[in-house]
C-alpha cells in the first residue's frame, strides 16, 4: 500500500509516495529541477524556467524540444505516442517514449498565471506499468502549478510549512545532522531547521543549548550575538509540546539590535529536534505595529508546520 505525503516549492504542490525522496533539487530566481527517486531508480524528473508571456512556448514545442535533446543521448530512443492534454487547466502535451525495458512519459506546459514553462517526467520499467499509472494519475490529478491566495507551502526534508507568497528562499542545507531551510523578505529572515538523532543529542544537552551552540552558530552567527533569551510559552503542535523563546541579536558595540521569536520541539515520530524562528531587520527602535505583525507572522506561520 503506497503511503502519501504532499511535496510543495515555489507554487508547485503535488502529493508523492512517501518512498519518493528528493536525489537532486536545484533553484534560482529563473528556474527549478527536481528529481525523486525510490529504492529502485529515479522515477521523477520537473523543471521549470521562467518565460515571459509574450514569449510563451506552445506545449508541443516544450516536449519536441526535450525529445530532441534526448536522441542526442540516447540512439535507440523511440516515440510510443504523442497527444495534447491538460495540466491543472493548462493546455499541456504529452509523450510516451521508450528504450529498452524502460518508459518515460513526458508533459510540457505553460502556467500563464507564473509565466513558468514546465516539463515533467515520470520513468519506469515497462513491466510496471500497471502497478505505477495510478500512482502517476494521482500524481497528476493533485500537481498544482499556481496558487492563488496570499499564503504559499513549502516542503523541507518531510516538514511543511506555508509563508507569505513574498517570502522566498535564499539558503538550504541538507546533511546528516543539522539542516535548514532559510526564507527572506524586507530585511526579516524565516528559518525552519531540524538535527537527526534527536534522542542522542538530548543525552548531551538540552533543546534550547541545541539552538544556541548548533542552530544560531550556523544560520545567523554573522548578525551578532545571542542575548536576553527568554522562554515564553508551551504549547502544542502537531501533538507535540513545543516552547516558545524571544531573544535579541546584538552586535558588539552597536545600539542596533533584531528581535526574534523561535518554537523549539522534538518530533518523536521522525527523532528530530525542530526549530522554527523568525528573525527581523536590524533597527535601534521598533515600533509597537512593526512588532505586531512581526509576532503575529510568527505565531500564523507556526500553526502551519506539520512536521511528520
Amino acid at each position: 500500500m503506497v503511503t502519501w505525503e504532499m511535496f510543495a516549492w515555489s507554487e508547485i504542490t503535488f502529493f508523492k509516495p512517501y518512498e519518493w525522496e528528493i536525489s537532486k533539487e536545484e533553484y534560482s530566481s529563473k528556474g527549478y529541477y527536481l528529481s525523486l527517486e525510490d529504492m529502485k531508480m529515479r522515477r521523477l524528473e520537473l523543471k521549470y524556467e521562467k518565460v515571459p508571456f509574450d514569449k510563451a512556448p506552445k506545449p508541443k514545442k516544450i516536449i519536441d524540444d526535450f525529445i530532441s535533446k534526448v536522441n542526442e543521448q540516447i540512439s535507440d530512443i523511440k516515440v510510443v505516442s504523442r497527444r495534447e492534454s491538460s495540466i491543472y487547466g493548462h493546455d499541456a502535451y504529452k509523450a510516451v517514449l521508450r528504450t529498452g525495458d524502460f518508459i518515460l512519459d513526458c508533459y510540457g506546459w505553460y502556467c500563464d498565471y507564473t509565466e513558468r514553462a514546465f516539463l515533467l517526467n515520470f520513468i519506469y520499467k515497462f513491466d510496471e506499468s500497471k502497478e505505477i499509472n495510478s500512482i502517476l494519475n494521482r500524481i497528476l490529478k493533485s500537481l498544482k502549478c499556481h496558487i492563488k491566495g496570499n499564503n504559499i507551502p513549502w516542503y523541507f526534508q518531510g516538514i511543511l510549512i506555508s509563508l507569505p507568497r513574498e517570502f522566498k528562499p535564499v539558503e538550504k542545507k541538507t546533511t546528516t545532522g543539522l539542516s535548514y531551510l532559510k526564507f527572506y523578505h524586507d530585511e526579516n529572515t524565516a528559518l525552519v531547521a531540524y538535527n537527526c538523532m534527536a534522542s542522542l543529542i538530548l543525552e548531551e544537552e538540552s533543546i534550547d543549548s541545541w539552538f544556541k551552540n548548533k542552530v544560531f552558530k550556523e544560520s545567523f552567527k554573522k548578525y551578532g550575538k545571542i542575548s536576553n533569551f527568554s522562554k515564553e510559552a508551551v504549547l502544542k503542535l502537531n501533538n507535540h509540546t513545543v516552547s516558545v523563546f524571544s531573544y535579541d541579536i546584538r552586535m558588539t558595540l552597536s545600539p542596533r539590535k533584531r528581535k526574534c521569536k523561535v518554537a523549539l520541539w522534538v518530533c518523536d515520530e521522525t527523532n528530530r529536534l525542530i526549530c522554527y524562528t523568525i528573525v527581523s531587520k536590524e533597527m535601534i527602535r521598533f515600533k509597537e505595529n512593526y512588532m505586531h505583525k512581526l509576532y503575529s507572522l510568527f505565531e500564523n506561520t507556526l500553526k502551519t508546520i506539520k512536521c511528520h
